[in-house]
């Protein structure tokens, strides 16, 4: 269904109604059921969508009532997408989603989930009742960034004059000492949902922005046990990099905005106000002079069926990159994006560094479209081939490669990249939290907010033991090319 979404491809619809189909028919579940429904209104098929609703209907009216209030906003928001497409009274419809609206509290994930379903349902002609998407209205998101030297006792007055003015639903800040944890109490007060950013480790931030003082830490720690969400823009060491509060303060900004796009919502930015506080170059040459890191786009890629070529097939596998390299740069010519700073291959795999998630995005859009335009034209014996990437934003050194004599660039978030690259599938682009982030902070004409697409794709496991990582599809618009 996400793929179907992103892409907007009508196999992938396809497949999705018929995996779903088959699990609602092996389970009854519920969740299965309406998304087959679901999928069968958005494959124009309104009679078969509306029986399975009517089924679905049956079922949760007999399903246990009793688990927590996450539980039962599914059941509700359940019962009302069903009412929906089996054509129930809107009275009916409409009460089943107040429920499910009370019942999800602060919790906006869930009603972003279910305004998500509306939407796609709207788009396959189906007419929503008006009050729908007011009942599940999407929220104001605030991004906090104070200003340096403020005052506690400033803070308070100022946060507090901008929660009235603003009144945020959900917010994403930091939560040093001072102004940051007084805005993350005063939002809880107001029973707003919280998201916590860290610039690195947390036994470091303590170190730096809390200190030692006991009631400064139990304070922390009890704005970290609050939050809905605490998000590290790196989890290595801090290394007295300031770089690192730089690459955090666009995370705050970044994400924030990121939110308010995919649940509908507003975005507003409490605290300093103009340029976000650094971007992929900002560290740029006085990082490097002083040992310290900087931030970043990486991209790695996969040239997908290369292991199926012969030796027969290398000349014209070397053809096929130099058609490569000539696409590459035509978009250049074209979009007017910078080439990468730094760019190796070895065997299929391609590992690219650039200073701007912008031109970094162009370049990735532009070497998708160079290997499937230069795939067409292999001999078939060769062929076909595609290709994943994937992207990703953080600090890492540069340093001098000794056994090369070249620059390299090396660090943890490096690895993270390369570790990510293996999740795509054949034509994808798989995109970080950090690197999405840093993305909706730089909008410029290179590419316009309007020109890609970010759907998000989960919390995905990483191979070789890197842990999690949140990551997102992401993709042109249609006519951005």
């Amino acid at each position: 269904k996400d793929l179907w979404r992103a892409h907007g491809e009508r196999h992938h619809l396809s497949v999705a109604r018929e995996l779903y189909a088959r699990a609602y028919e092996a389970t009854g579940s519920s969740f299965a059921g309406i998304n087959a429904a679901a999928m069968a209104y958005a494959e124009a098929d309104a009679a078969n969508a509306a029986a399975i609703a009517r089924d679905v209907m049956a079922r949760v009216a007999f399903e246990d009532t009793s688990d927590d209030d996450e539980s039962r906003y599914w059941r509700a928001a359940t019962l009302g997408e069903a009412s929906l497409i089996a054509g129930e009274p809107e009275a009916i419809i409409a009460g089943h989603y107040e429920t499910a609206r009370r019942l999800a509290g602060a919790q906006y994930r869930l009603m972003l989930s279910s305004r998500r379903q509306l939407l796609m349902l709207q788009d396959a002609g189906l007419q929503l009742p008006p009050q729908l998407l007011q009942i599940l209205k999407a929220p104001k998101v605030a991004a906090f960034l104070p200003a340096p030297g403020m005052g506690e006792d400033e803070a308070k007055r100022f946060i507090a004059a901008m929660l009235g003015e603003h009144a945020p639903e959900l917010s994403f800040s930091s939560a040093a000492r001072g102004a940051d944890l007084s805005f993350i109490e005063a939002m809880l007060a107001r029973k707003g949902e919280v998201n916590i950013v860290l610039p690195f480790a947390k036994h470091d931030f303590i170190r730096a922005r809390i200190g030692s003082d006991a009631a400064a830490q139990a304070q922390f720690e009890s704005a970290l046990a609050h939050a809905a969400q605490v998000t590290y823009a790196t989890a290595e060491p801090w290394l007295e990099d300031e770089t690192l509060f730089h690459f955090a303060a666009d995370m705050v900004r970044g994400l924030a905005a990121a939110h308010a796009a995919q649940l509908g919502g507003t975005f507003v930015l409490i605290g300093k106000d103009g340029a976000p506080a650094a971007n992929a170059s900002a560290s740029g040459t006085g990082a490097l002079a002083a040992g310290k890191r900087e931030i970043r786009a990486l991209l790695f890629a996969d040239i997908v069926g290369y292991s199926r070529m012969g030796e027969e097939h290398m000349r014209a596998f070397s053809h096929f990159l130099a058609m490569v390299k000539d696409a590459l740069g035509s978009a250049h010519r074209q979009h007017g994006f910078d080439e990468p700073e730094y760019v190796n291959t070895w065997g299929d795999a391609v590992f690219a560094v650039m200073g701007d998630v912008s031109a970094m995005t162009r370049y990735a859009f532009a070497l998708r479209h160079a290997i499937g335009a230069a795939s067409a034209r292999l001999e078939a014996s060769a062929g076909p081939l595609d290709v994943r990437i994937a992207l990703h934003c953080g600090p890492v050194f540069r340093l001098n490669d000794a056994l090369t004599a070249r620059e390299n660039f090396y660090g943890s978030h490096v690895n993270r990249a390369a570790r990510l690259e293996p999740l795509a599938r054949p034509g994808q682009i798989l995109a970080s939290e950090q690197f999405i982030a840093l993305l909706e902070n730089h909008a410029t004409r290179l590419l316009p907010r309007d020109a890609w697409r970010a759907t998000y794709a989960g919390l995905l496991e990483l191979p070789k033991g890197f842990g999690r990582q949140r990551v997102y599809l992401l993709d042109e618009t249609k006519g951005s090319a």
